[in-house]
């Protein structure tokens, strides 16, 4: 079997992939292999380190989460805290998800694989943090509702006024049934000789004298009025930070699509690189078959010879 020595060829193809690589000359510095895999290096630390910060963010985003759900007192402040986290958490992860992207090109299947595990990992995390906060508002609405309808049962009824905002903004749709229900609202009528009759849904009620009684009225009315206000305030902010917490649902969704086609196009580059392999080993089980044949034929024609020269000393000599 001829052999073909193509060591000096081999060395020379690789002298010229140094000498001319695929991405040529950058500020006249050549772009070897060793300084591409440190650029990618340094390129995966700084994704890892970007990660990490999300990260801690999702975790502070947590523990303010878990105050919004203890602390009553605070629930306007907190609110908006945790809305503007969540944003800025989506353009954390936007970025994120951009730059593992950009790096895929160059990087290893392996890291491309961590990298975009880990991207999933953190958009699952907030998106389950921005369900939770959203639960946690409607629960908000929910006792609202309910705080209103134990007050209408004790005061006998409330101010409609009052249910709209200041500068005469509609009222909240969650406040509706509410609405609904402080339609008949106290109507206040002079009578000639200077009483006030207040009118509470149908029963009148007419004071004695216009004194201390009459301000009493009044300040439990301006008082609930206040309450009302306070509260449909309230609930049009966690209208509308529900709103956008849709929004930021639509947009993990997209993220999560295009992080799960990434995903996908990986497994299908390491499913052909799996066959690959498989096809290589098939080939070199194939040459090794025929070198073993090769061999069990040098030395069958090397016994014969060896046998044909024994008999031709034995017998011939």
């Amino acid at each position: 079997m001829a052999f073909r020595d193509r060591t000096a060829e081999f060395v020379g193809i690789i002298k010229k992939s140094q000498q001319q690589g695929p991405h040529g000359y950058s500020n006249g510095v050549m772009k070897t292999p060793a300084s591409r895999g440190a650029r990618d290096l340094s390129h995966y630390s700084s994704f890892m380190k970007h990660s990490r910060m999300v990260g801690r963010n999702i975790s502070s985003t947590y523990a303010k989460l878990e105050k919004l759900t203890f602390q009553d007192m605070e629930v306007q402040e907190l609110t908006a805290i945790i809305r503007h986290d969540l944003t800025s958490l989506t353009k954390q992860l936007e970025d994120l998800r951009r730059s593992s992207s950009a790096s895929s090109a160059s990087s290893t299947s392996h890291m491309q694989k961590h990298s975009a595990n880990l991207v999933g990992s953190l958009q699952t995390k907030v998106a389950t943090i921005t369900q939770k906060f959203r639960d946690v508002l409607e629960v908000r609405t929910e006792n609202l509702k309910k705080q209103a309808e134990r007050r209408e049962q004790f005061t006998g009824g409330t101010s409609s006024g009052a249910v709209m905002a200041a500068g005469g903004h509609q009222a909240s749709v969650l406040l509706a049934d509410e609405a609904k229900a402080t339609a008949a609202a106290r109507r206040t009528a002079s009578k000639p000789n200077g009483d006030v009759v207040l009118d509470f849904d149908g029963v009148s009620v007419a004071p004695s004298n216009s004194g201390g009684a009459y301000q009493q009225q009044l300040a439990l009315m301006e008082e609930q009025d206040s309450l009302l206000q306070s509260r449909a305030e309230t609930m049009k902010t966690i209208e509308s930070t529900i709103v956008e917490l849709g929004t930021m649902f639509t947009q993990l969704a997209a993220m999560v699509k295009e992080q799960d086609e990434l995903v996908h196009r990986i497994d299908a580059n390491v499913d052909d690189a799996e066959m690959n392999v498989e096809a290589a080993h098939a080939e070199l089980l194939k040459y090794f078959r025929s070198v073993s044949s090769n061999r069990w034929m040098m030395f069958k024609v090397f016994g014969i010879v060896i046998i044909f020269f024994i008999i031709f000393v034995v017998f011939m000599a």
